[in-house]
């Protein structure tokens, strides 16, 4: 389960105080426009509001676009704070119509973490 991963990273580099949030950055070091490979993905987590656990705000997928100069910009998102989901070309629906491609997604990024793939910055606030 993605959440039980994160849980565990957060757990080897927990904060000096109580924080509001955490920001994971995951980044693998060949992607680039020319080659292609695995997105940088940001996750937002924060506690719940309303009981000690906390939750996912945020999971964006970042891909290359542009030519002649391409730039690094969303290419999935998955908000659970506002209940909408986006995909490049496709817009912003409700979170609803995500839900197959955020399970083939999850699985592939799941795939990714347990190979090491990435290169991970956590950012406490």
């Amino acid at each position: 389960m993605l959440v039980a991963q994160l849980m565990a990273l957060l757990a080897e580099k927990p904060p000096a105080t109580l924080q509001t949030g955490v920001t994971l950055n995951f980044r693998a070091p060949d992607y680039s426009p020319e080659s292609g490979g695995i997105h940088p993905v940001e996750i937002r987590i924060e506690p719940c509001p309303t009981n000690s656990d906390w939750h996912i705000c945020y999971i964006t997928d970042f891909g290359y676009f542009g030519r002649p100069y391409p730039e690094l910009e969303k290419d999935i998102d998955f908000n659970f704070t506002t209940g909408q989901g986006y995909q490049a070309f496709v817009g912003i629906h409700p979170l609803r119509n995500f839900s197959g491609i955020y399970r083939i997604w999850e699985a592939n990024f799941r795939s990714y973490l347990n190979n090491d793939t990435f290169q991970i910055t956590i950012t406490w606030d």
